[in-house]
């Protein structure tokens, strides 16, 4: 079996594969040295990372693993609690050895009744049903040059002249073949053409996805900090600010918590782009002063001071900094 076939079957069968875990992120790359290939997390919201591997793990391919496992040891900020699963289908006796010696699991495919037949037969199941009409394959064949994956009907309406109603069907087509995704009514997102015929999964940006979810909107507190590099640390919540009450929402695997603000306090965000797709979060200024407003949503006042450190040692404007504080007029900030 080849790796991609086996990650692409976890995937979309992670219930099943691990239960009780959900995805938080596929091919992450991880302090710019590791790219792993699925990561999870468990109902008690401990990380687990999935290290993929076909054919026989061997001594030297263990030694490979352990590299990859010290780089997750050293997570700075280190994580709480985390663990590391190599998922193969063989390995020698002194490979496993070394592996669990140093605390990484070792699960094999045969032990989670998958192999070659059973994935192979998974794929074929879903066959033919992704068939396209020649305007639906030009419709995508667009989506993908305009390089933004988000999908509404206006852009069906406006690219292939047809009525709303119309451009409405068009989409609900293409997400039951496996084109597109629905994340709220009447927005979708793009798998990309190139993940393959049978085996699509779509991409894993909570940016892009949140994006269409409120309006105003920007991102912020830890999602803000995170995308400006004042922490590394994993969030499992996408933390949106918003002037409208809204409940929280889920997309697969995501969380988004919706964070509603006084006029006052709705200001210094920035536009930005993520995956191609128009998105706003909060300029590094104003992380950095919502982080003191409402520390709880960015992991407490402990983790506030590392973002703080960090942003001031960055190219943060200072007088910006105090005029926006001003402006929150909240005494905690002030302070």
């Amino acid at each position: 079996m080849r790796e991609a076939e086996v990650q692409r079957y976890v995937i979309e069968n992670v219930e099943e594969v691990f239960p009780g875990m959900s995805i938080v992120g596929i091919e992450e790359l991880l302090l710019e040295r590791y790219r792993v290939d699925l990561h999870l997390r468990d109902d008690e919201g401990v990380d687990v990372f999935i290290e993929i591997v076909t054919g026989k793990i061997t001594e030297k391919k263990a030694g490979q693993i352990l590299n990859y496992y010290s780089i997750l040891a050293n997570m700075d900020p280190p994580l709480k609690k985390f663990r590391f699963i190599v998922l193969g289908e063989d390995i020698s006796e002194n490979a496993r050895n070394i592996l669990e010696n140093f605390g990484v699991e070792v699960m094999l495919l045969k032990g989670l009744s998958i192999d070659e037949q059973k994935v192979r037969r998974h794929f074929r199941r879903k066959g033919l049903k992704n068939v396209l009409t020649a305007g639906e394959s030009d419709l995508l064949s667009h989506v993908k040059a305009s390089k933004c994956s988000l999908v509404d009907s206006k852009k069906v309406q406006d690219y292939l002249n047809v009525k709303a109603g119309y451009a409405s069907k068009i989409l609900e087509r293409l997400d039951q073949k496996g084109y597109l995704e629905r994340i709220i009514r009447g927005k979708y997102l793009f798998i990309p053409l190139e993940y393959g015929y049978e085996e699509r999964y779509p991409p894993m940006n909570s940016l892009v996805v949140g994006s269409v979810l409120t309006t105003p909107y920007y991102y912020g507190y830890q999602t803000a900090n995170n995308y400006h590099g004042f922490t590394p640390q994993f969030s499992p919540k996408t933390y949106i600010c918003t002037v409208k009450p809204r409940r929280s929402f889920r997309w697969r695997n995501t969380s988004y918590k919706f964070v509603t603000l006084v006029d006052d306090k709705f200001f210094g965000f920035t536009k930005a782009e993520a995956d191609g797709c128009k998105i706003y979060v909060a300029g590094p200024e104003k992380a950095v002063l919502d982080s003191l407003d409402k520390p709880n949503y960015c992991g407490g006042v402990s983790r506030v001071i590392y973002v703080v450190s960090n942003a001031l040692s960055s190219d943060v404007d200072r007088d910006k900094l105090l005029l926006y504080a001003d402006r929150m007029g909240s005494n905690s900030v002030l302070q």
